[in-house]
């Protein structure tokens, strides 16, 4: 299943970011650093020591390591469909 979130904000005014996340979840120890995942499950990995800034469910972050434990997370890729220029 392809999940798709559309995110917002009041500095957007001409557009919406969209966050798709792509593919079965990734365990710990299989992330590739440099790329951007979304924390599925916590199991027991420490999702801060690796670039997410909370240990929680839907956060985004940049892996920084590899990572440790049974957490997973899937891959994410962020898509501005601007009509106009963002202000």
């Amino acid at each position: 299943m392809t999940t798709i979130n559309a995110v917002t904000g009041s500095s957007i005014n001409h557009g919406e970011f969209v966050r798709l996340q792509l593919g079965k979840p990734v365990t710990a120890g299989a992330f590739v650093i440099g790329t951007i995942y979304t924390i599925t499950a916590l199991g027991s990995t420490n999702f801060t020591l690796i670039g997410a800034a909370t240990n929680t469910v839907g956060i985004t972050f940049t892996a920084t390591g590899i990572g440790t434990g049974s957490g997973t997370a899937t891959v994410t890729y962020t898509f501005c469909n601007a009509a106009a220029a963002i202000t």
